[in-house]
């Protein structure tokens, strides 16, 4: 699949995780890798509630989680951003 094609689908994609203000815990990151394994691709929205929490830099947020979840960030705007895993 093409970073093109992976783009245009990640505009039409809904969220299906939301990361409030437990942040970043385990449970979370279980669910990004079990969703990630199941569609391949999948959007994530950072709520207010984790940016005043933990501090969250929404630029390099998105990376960090990637790297967790041994996947790429496809695309990102404001607090809401697109995994994909191969």
């Amino acid at each position: 699949m093409t970073e093109e094609n992976l783009v245009a689908m990640s505009h039409v994609t809904k969220p299906t995780v939301w990361i409030g203000k437990k942040g970043m815990d385990p449970l979370i990151i279980e669910e990004i890798k079990k969703q990630l394994k199941a569609k391949k691709l999948i959007k994530v929205k950072i709520l207010g509630g984790a940016i005043d929490e933990h501090n969250i830099d929404k630029k390099q947020f998105p990376y960090e989680v990637a790297k967790l979840v041994d996947a790429e960030v496809v695309n990102k705007i404001g607090f809401t951003f697109t995994l994909y895993k191969q």
